[in-house]
């Protein structure tokens, strides 16, 4: 019996040692994010909140703690002073800006831009891949709106017109109406310890890449091979016409109902590369639908690429189209120079 203990103690310390070493030497091999995900019952999909996440590429490598709401953005009361103004952020991936360290990004910039004019503004950021114009609905009426925001400014993305067909029944009913109603859903301490746990281990994050890559293959593959690929576009298609639906909502929320001023900015692409006819076409049919709706509408991808022509100054990474940090900088610039314009 004594020997069999001896024995069962002499493995524990071989796999205990061993995982020490594959700690060590695993993230020398290989570096992969450790970005983690909650899927709320209540709302849409966030970051895993109040846990360190880091985002790794070849452009970056960023660590950044997330908010108790599951943004990549500080905490901040719902309450506000009476000399504080708010802006809230409604967008996809360009927001959530996983790739810029957190005093770099959109918010963080415009707030040191009205600082230096001595006006106190406080952003609250509600941005993750994937939202398009369904999440930004569903977040300004369930989180939003309760930080009594004096701007509400959305974000477009080409790509949100899919999005925003994929995901409508997750969100609204055959009627229309919202079938999330958000009611405070709360983590576990537990499963806030286990994720904190975790995440300080690279070796998990890399064996869970391993095994997530072997599951998701074929799954993948299937995706590719089905994704639905546009010849052509039209207001009068099925996409443009939900995405004039769905803004409408928007403004009848967030102007009408709540009096709160609305803007909408269009994201940048490549300015390195000239576009083909159609992306312009997407565009140009964007902003006519929120013009159409007297929403004031500011298209980062004329501006960014008459200025990276001008001065070569790239808004992106050369390989990926989010904004850098000088595309951060160059939107909180533009957002800044409407709203003095504004009177804001």
């Amino acid at each position: 019996m004594y020997k069999i203990k001896i024995v069962i103690i002499n493995i524990l310390i071989f796999f205990f040692i061993l995982i020490l070493s594959l700690e060590f030497i695993l993230p020398k091999i290989t570096k992969v994010p450790h970005l983690v995900y909650y899927k709320w019952e209540t709302r849409p999909t966030t970051f895993f909140p109040s846990i360190t996440h880091r985002a790794i590429t070849n452009n970056y490598d960023i660590r950044f703690k997330t908010n108790s709401l599951g943004f990549k953005d500080t905490d901040i009361n719902y309450n506000k002073n009476e000399n504080t103004k708010r802006i809230l952020l409604l967008g996809d991936s360009y927001i959530e800006a996983v790739g810029i360290a957190p005093d770099k990004q959109l918010g963080r910039v415009l707030e040191k831009l009205f600082d230096e004019e001595n006006i106190n503004l406080e952003v609250i950021s509600m941005g993750m891949s994937g939202y398009g114009q369904n999440e930004q609905l569903v977040n300004y009426n369930l989180l939003g709106k309760k930080f009594i925001p004096d701007l509400v400014i959305t974000f477009f993305c080409k790509n949100d017109i899919d999005d925003n067909l994929r995901t409508k029944d997750r969100y609204f009913n055959d009627s229309g109406e919202l079938i999330f109603g958000y009611t405070n859903e709360k983590i576990t301490l537990k499963q806030i310890f286990f994720r904190k746990f975790t995440n300080t281990f690279e070796t998990y994050h890399i064996y869970k890449k391993i095994l997530r890559g072997l599951y998701t293959k074929e799954r993948v593959k299937l995706i590719k091979e089905n994704k639905k690929i546009h010849k052509s576009f039209s207001l009068d298609s099925e996409e443009f016409k939900y995405l004039e639906k769905i803004v409408s909502r928007l403004k009848q929320d967030i102007s009408v109902r709540d009096n709160i001023k609305l803007l909408n900015i269009i994201v940048s692409d490549n300015v390195t590369k000239k576009l083909n006819d159609e992306h312009y076409k997407i565009l140009s049919m964007t902003e006519e639908i929120y013009k159409s709706l007297n929403i004031d509408t500011i298209n980062t991808d004329y501006i960014f690429r008459k200025n990276y022509n001008e001065k070569n100054i790239l808004p992106h990474w050369s390989n990926d189209f989010h904004w850098n940090e000088n595309g951060n900088k160059l939107v909180a610039e533009l957002i800044h120079t409407y709203l003095k314009n504004k009177n804001f």
